[in-house]
């Protein structure tokens, strides 16, 4: 019973995951976000080629559904484990969504929703070199890049080594593989700085 909990728990994570509402909100607009600007289905891409508000309730709901996994595995499993795997699907499923044929976006949002309802401290260290470093360089994917390289640092600081670490470690990569493009941009100094569409 166990086993068959946690694999239904799971496909519910992954397929929360799935939902691309970067997409779905695009659409609204007339827009086909997979086709424009950086044809990421994210935020940022959002921002740039539909407007503000639409990037808004975007950032909202990929953040939204990284917490409501995490909540899912707190609210029907004592391990934490079990929230932190979660986690995780819920981030693969936004970068490999079976709604968009295993594509997907870059996990960032998503990713920020899981560790806030993980360990909130850590994650909002880990926000403030974000916000930094786009304040200073204006390059989405270079904060995106620092601040995930930095979150499992910081709960190494303040949690150490236990599972939580590990977890981190694992979406950290996931987040950096997905901007392999966006790092080879920056080092040939071709990467778009944000400029959002008034």
């Amino acid at each position: 019973m166990i086993g068959l909990k946690a694999l239904f728990l799971g496909i519910i994570a992954y397929l929360l995951g799935s939902i691309p509402f970067g997409i779905l909100i695009a659409r609204r607009h007339r827009v086909d976000i997979q086709k424009v600007g950086s044809k990421n289905p994210g935020a940022t891409n959002v921002l740039r080629t539909v407007g503000k508000k639409a990037a808004l309730f975007t950032l909202l709901g990929d953040l939204a559904k990284g917490a409501v996994a995490v909540l899912l595995g707190k609210a029907f499993s004592s391990s934490a484990a079990m929230a932190e795997a979660l986690g995780l699907l819920a981030i693969i499923g936004h970068d490999w969504s079976i709604f968009n044929r295993l594509r997907g976006g870059k996990g960032v949002a998503t990713s920020l929703g899981v560790f806030l309802a993980l360990t909130p401290g850590p994650t909002l260290l880990a926000l403030l070199v974000w916000g930094t470093a786009l304040g200073i360089s204006r390059y989405v994917s270079l904060a995106s890049i620092l601040a995930a390289a930095a979150l499992p640092l910081l709960i190494f600081i303040f949690q150490g080594t236990g599972s939580l670490f590990f977890t981190s470690l694992a979406a950290s990569a996931l987040l950096i593989l997905k901007h392999r493009s966006n790092i080879q941009r920056l080092i040939a100094g071709t990467e778009h700085k944000l400029t959002p569409r008034r």
